[in-house]
């Protein structure tokens, strides 16, 4: 069985949590869980996926990059 497009997108966030030394569990998975934005050029951060981010302490630069790739 593979992944969908979504699962692994959100995983890919979540991964680049975890390879920036950040615990992940269930609050870092939820924001991810919230897919980047498709823009006229290129992807958006989804807002909910970055105040998620910043609220449990990740870097706003961190989370950033993050959920571009959510």
């Amino acid at each position: 069985m593979t992944a969908t497009a979504a699962q692994a997108n959100q995983s890919t966030c979540v991964n680049y949590i975890g390879n920036h030394h950040y615990v992940v569990g269930p609050k870092v998975k939820a924001a991810c869980g919230n897919k980047a934005l498709t823009m006229p050029l290129g992807k958006t951060p989804n807002p909910y996926c970055l105040v998620g981010l910043v609220q449990i302490h990740v870097k706003s630069e961190d989370a950033q990059a993050a959920c571009i790739r959510a």
